[in-house]
């Protein structure tokens, strides 16, 4: 019986071959999707993981106002960390850009290149790779920067520079205007010599831990043993700083919301299948019914109804995530991510379980959903399903009195076709959230843009390292410090923006009083606060916590907050 159930299998196949090869296409490109944005996450998450640390990628960093003298570097040596000066020194470089100038690596943070070599004598640098993109320098181009001509020997990343942001608080990165350079050493003597820089020099020390000690320990050593409050500039772990392994980072989210998705699509073409299943099991009542009267049980069809099922979904699964894995997909998928960040050459990560995700799964739901929806199907007594009874007793006996006669047919055939309505229904749900979805995210893209520039009243904000005593002409003087909130897992920066009731470029009604501050109507809606709400912010560099009262919300869409000089900011001189 199972060989004449096997035959009617092809058969069946050749007889309804289209029915077959709609969902099996959509199964395809959907398993296709899934595969290439999930692999191209793994790829990045995995390949920036294993180059971090094959480059020696710090465990933190940590800036002061002036460098460390030999004796305090040995002490912190001989207390078993690995340090590394990482000064730089930004200048003006091609098409009004700005090079930040470092010295070859030696044990933190290594470079990694794509092309070329490191630079080994004076007159050569080494150019982070999307920068020289942007401004159009490969291997053998000059550049000058500061009045002196440098030849590009080397392309490539920098393991702390993933995101190659100029200053740590920045939201996006500007491949076009900021890149760095690593130059021999003599180099870089010479350069900051001449003058030209267009900031002070700022004192950067990247360290390993290598297990002697943790971040708080380095962190409390170098505040009691070598320098005061005011000296320690900052002080950041790898998990913190927003440069390191920033492409990962944003493609942890993509990884799991395409795993949920593939789940989602894949149970609702199965559906489909299925319903086309249960259409063909109405037809075939008699046959059905003959086959229990000959002895073959409900086991067995059920077995033969799911075959088609099963393999039109694995083939569709394996040809999907061939494809997925192809140059057309993980490759593809990876080139936005690839071209925003600086991360250095990566090859695919073949995932097993991104695999048997994308061969077996859609195999397990056809087989789970058909189960489902054919089961009571053939649960059927012989007589009803030899006779050819449909079962339409629940639409026939709900009363419709008050319904006209077409009014009535239409409600009894809906209910008959619920099935088919409801996947319907549901293809539309899916189809108008993906687009909904898209159309949020361009409505909030352009919103920030046009109420970043609309809220940003100065041209120019300069932050110094030592103030001078007289604020310069046409300059409004402030005060910023950076807190740290923590909000739906992540450990958001915001800033204090100490200001005057007569600020012109802000529209705050600071008050004076101690803890008072008015806050921006973004961080408002971020945070979930409105005055009279207490705000607890962190303060890492002094491991405190600062406790707020707002005093009013003001409209402001960078995200910062409001207090009056004369208040809180003293705490933090």
């Amino acid at each position: 019986m199972q060989k004449i159930l096997r035959k009617r299998i092809l058969r069946d196949l050749k007889a309804n071959l289209f029915y077959y090869l709609a969902p099996g296409f959509l199964i395809v490109l959907g398993m296709y999707l899934v595969v290439s944005f999930v692999g191209a996450a793994d790829t990045v998450i995995t390949g920036v993981a294993e180059k971090n640390q094959l480059l020696q990628v710090e465990d933190g960093q940590f800036s002061v106002f002036v460098p460390l003298t030999e004796k305090e570097e040995n002490d912190l040596v001989a207390a078993g960390i690995t340090l590394e000066e990482q000064f730089y020194l930004d200048y003006h470089g091609r098409n009004n850009s700005v090079v930040r100038l470092f010295k070859n690596r030696k044990a933190v943070n290594l470079a990694s290149v794509d092309e070329g070599r490191m630079p080994v004598t004076a007159g050569e640098i080494f150019l982070e790779k999307h920068y020289a993109r942007k401004n159009q320098l490969t291997t053998g181009s000059q550049i000058t920067i500061a009045g002196r001509l440098f030849k590009v020997t080397g392309i490539g990343t920098l393991p702390d520079y993933d995101a190659v942001y100029q200053e740590l608080a920045d939201s996006i990165v500007e491949s076009e205007t900021f890149g760095f350079g690593l130059v021999v050493p003599a180099d870089y003597e010479m350069m900051k010599t001449a003058g030209q820089a267009i900031k002070s020099e700022s004192f950067t020390y990247a360290y390993h831990l290598n297990g002697t000690m943790d971040d708080s320990d380095l962190k409390k050593k170098l505040k009691d043993t070598y320098y005061d409050h005011n000296k320690l500039t900052a002080f950041i772990t790898a998990a913190n700083n927003p440069r390191i392994a920033a492409s990962a980072d944003d493609q942890v989210i993509t990884k799991i919301a395409g795993l949920i998705a593939g789940v989602v699509v894949m149970i609702l073409f199965t559906y489909i299948i299925s319903v086309f299943v249960i259409h063909t099991i109405d037809r075939e009542r008699p046959v059905i019914g003959a086959l229990y009267a000959l002895g073959v049980t409900k086991k067995d069809l059920m077995r033969y109804y799911l075959t088609l099922p099963v393999i039109i979904t694995v083939l569709g699964g394996m040809i999907g995530t061939a494809i997925g894995y192809s140059q057309w997909g993980v490759n593809l998928q990876m080139a936005e991510s690839l071209n925003y960040f600086s991360v250095p050459n990566l090859a695919t990560v073949y995932s097993l379980p991104l695999l048997l995700y994308g061969i077996v799964m859609p195999a397990v739901v056809a087989a789970v959903v058909n189960v489902l929806v054919i089961r009571k199907k053939l649960s059927k007594n012989v007589l009803d399903l030899l006779s050819n009874r449909e079962n339409s007793e629940q639409a026939a006996t709900i009363t419709l009195k008050r319904f006209g006669f077409v009014r009535r047919f239409q409600i009894r055939q809906m209910i008959r076709e619920a099935r088919t309505s409801l996947t319907v229904v549901f293809g539309l749900f899916i189809a108008l959230l993906i687009m909904m979805l898209g159309l949020n995210c361009y409505a909030v893209c352009s919103h920030v843009s046009l109420e970043n520039k609309a809220d940003t009243r100065f041209e120019y904000m300069y932050s110094y390292k030592f103030p001078t005593e007289a604020v310069p002409e046409g300059g409004v003087a402030a005060f910023g410090k950076t807190l740290k909130k923590e909000v739906f897992g992540y450990n958001l920066d915001v800033t204090l923006l100490g200001i005057d009731a007569s600020n012109p470029y802000f529209d705050a009604a600071v008050t004076k009083g101690q803890n008072k501050v008015i806050i921006s109507s973004a961080v408002a809606r971020k945070f979930g606060l409105a005055a009279g709400d207490v705000l607890v912010l962190n303060d890492e560099e002094d491991e405190k916590l600062a406790a707020f009262t707002v005093d009013g919300v003001t409209a402001y869409a960078s995200g910062l907050f409001f207090y009056e000089f004369g208040g809180y900011a003293g705490l933090f001189w």
